[in-house]
């Protein structure tokens, strides 16, 4: 096996240093970002959480299944939301 010596590496110039100060107060200047919902296109979305029974969630995911085209979890609770809605 043979031995090499270690690169040397380049300096930093004074102008890198420069360059590198005026990226990162660009970068830092950066407005806000926007929201999830506004990039989605979205408005005004509410996060709920809901705690079901397993048995409950079984009973959901074995109707689930047979449907075609498949259908989340998810989407199969909008959809009972809103029948139930439609309902009242």
């Amino acid at each position: 096996m043979s031995l090499a010596r270690k690169p040397k590496t380049e300096k930093k110039n004074p102008e890198n240093v420069k360059d590198e100060k005026q990226v990162l107060d660009f970068i830092n200047k950066g407005g806000a970002p926007s929201s999830k919902n506004e990039q989605a296109g979205e408005t005004d979305l509410k996060r709920v959480q809901l705690r079901l029974e397993s048995e409950l969630v079984k009973q959901i995911d074995d109707s689930r299944k047979d449907r075609t085209p498949k259908v989340s979890r998810h989407n199969w609770l909008l959809e009972a939301i809103f029948e139930k809605l439609e309902r009242e």
